[in-house]
């Protein structure tokens, strides 16, 4: 729309400034899953790994 050449993206469209902003690459869908489960997957995964330790301490 307007409001992106509005602020500074010349007329390009939403789709392409969107994947500008991203630090990584959204091209390949598979390694973008990947990485996604990696990120989101890590972060379920901390506190379990936590408590385990927490237990198993002496």
């Amino acid at each position: 729309g307007s409001w992106v050449r509005g602020r500074g993206q010349s007329g390009r469209s939403l789709e392409r400034s969107r994947e500008d902003n991203l630090p990584f690459s959204v091209d390949n869908k598979w390694r973008l899953l990947v990485l996604m489960c990696g990120f989101f997957g890590s972060g379920f995964v901390a506190p379990f790994l936590i408590v385990r330790h927490q237990l198993l301490k002496k």
